[in-house]
């Protein structure tokens, strides 16, 4: 291999048109190539040295976050659901004493209509019992006056 070969692919390689395969061979033909590429050659050496070195961390794929329970959240929850069942429970116990209130109210109307019938059908009866014993006087008053008129009717012959 020549250092004019190894300078073209070196420069081929700093402006980005080196493959996979050419970038290995500049890689293993560093340590052989050592004439006025020292430079570039010490840092193709230092690259292949670094993609020798293995970890000895294991590295896994980052996988979803496990859903362990918030219990901060459980315990919010908790009290919001306490909280609506508290607010629906009292909506509904005083709709429904308002409703008994107003069925209170209906059923003291009705009795207060009811009596006020009563009431009312008492005096009509009343009046009615009296006009019927005015009206029994003015039958007497017409009779008393059939009679006046049999007295004037003989008089006159």
């Amino acid at each position: 291999m020549s250092a004019k070969h190894f300078k073209d692919k070196a420069n081929a390689y700093w402006k980005g048109k080196t493959s996979v395969q050419d970038e290995k061979w500049l890689k293993d033909a560093a340590a052989t190539e050592a004439n006025e590429t020292d430079k570039e050659a010490a840092y193709f050496q230092y690259l292949k040295n670094q993609g020798d070195i293995k970890s000895n961390r294991k590295f896994e794929a980052p996988s979803a976050p496990s859903k362990q329970p918030d219990y901060m959240m459980q315990i919010w929850q908790y009290v919001a659901a306490a909280c609506f069942v508290l607010s629906l429970s009292f909506t509904v116990y005083f709709s429904l004493q308002n409703t008994h209130q107003q069925q209170e109210l209906y059923a003291s109307r009705q009795l207060e209509a009811q009596y006020a019938y009563d009431t009312t059908k008492e005096v009509l009866i009343l009046i009615s019992g009296k006009i019927n014993a005015g009206a029994d006087e003015t039958r007497a008053l017409g009779k008393l006056n059939a009679v006046q008129q049999l007295f004037d009717d003989k008089a006159d012959n």
